[in-house]
């Protein structure tokens, strides 16, 4: 499921900063999101901009486990081959409660472009990240996620 498609009702939505393992869910209440601002060009065929900001109802506090996250800027353009970080909660036959994270290298888009991969799915807007094996990714869905580069 994309972000963007998910429900826009922001009062049912909860942000959880700085955990490590779901079950620490159940003892911290997390920020109430005010507002789900999702990106106006947003494409829902080709999931462009497949992404949205959360307005929270109290700020974030910034501690030694919540941190901001440096984006790149609009045409920042990456080496292949270069290494960034992936992390979710996993979903290979069920979710895992401690968040997974590994390391993986940026795909040319030629390559997530062909036949065998993506079959021209993914835009210049997209970045393409992975094992072309499979296996160890961020999301089994027709369309990767961007993800988060380490600079």
């Amino acid at each position: 499921m994309h972000l963007t498609t998910v429900s826009e009702d922001s009062h049912s939505w909860r942000v959880y900063a700085g955990i490590l393992n779901q079950n620490e869910m159940i003892i911290k209440n997390g920020y109430k999101v005010q507002q789900i601002i999702s990106h106006p060009d947003y494409d829902t065929d080709s999931k462009d901009n497949d992404v949205a900001l959360m307005k929270l109802e109290t700020s974030l506090s910034f501690t030694d486990t919540v941190q901001p996250v440096c984006l790149p800027n609009p045409g920042m353009m990456f080496e292949p081959d270069q290494e960034c970080w992936i992390s979710g909660w996993g979903a290979e036959s069920k979710t895992s409660n401690n968040l997974n994270y590994v390391r993986v290298s940026l795909i040319e888009q030629s390559t997530c472009n062909s036949i065998f991969v993506y079959n021209g799915a993914i835009l210049p807007t997209m970045i393409c990240a992975g094992y072309l094996e499979g296996g160890i990714d961020s999301c089994q869905v027709s369309i990767p996620h961007y993800h988060l580069i380490i600079i």
